[in-house]
């Protein structure tokens, strides 16, 4: 599987994961970002998306250091997962 298409797959795990996972808008961020966005983190994005990309990952690393982090605030977390719909939205689109 090319890695474009690995990556895309990473943002859709994710995004359905804040649409479907059961739990607090902390806890599904940070499912998200364990089970999804973390797994494609070396995938090739397209050039538009990449700094916009690594920063949310740099976000997220720090936010959740371990899968069961839990001391985010929740406004955080709602933003955070706000961002990821946003680049996930832009992706599709160049895709």
């Amino acid at each position: 599987m090319s890695k474009s298409i690995e990556g895309w797959r990473h943002f859709f795990a994710a995004v359905t994961a804040l649409a479907t996972m059961p739990g607090s808008i902390v806890e599904r961020v940070g499912h998200a970002y364990w089970e999804g966005l973390r797994k494609g983190a070396d995938a090739e994005l397209p050039a538009e998306l990449r700094n916009e990309y690594a920063r949310m990952m740099s976000r997220l690393e720090t936010l959740y250091p371990t899968p069961h982090s839990r001391d985010v605030e929740p406004r955080e977390a709602a933003r955070m997962a706000k961002q990821i719909l946003r680049l996930y939205d832009r992706m599709s689109r160049l895709t």
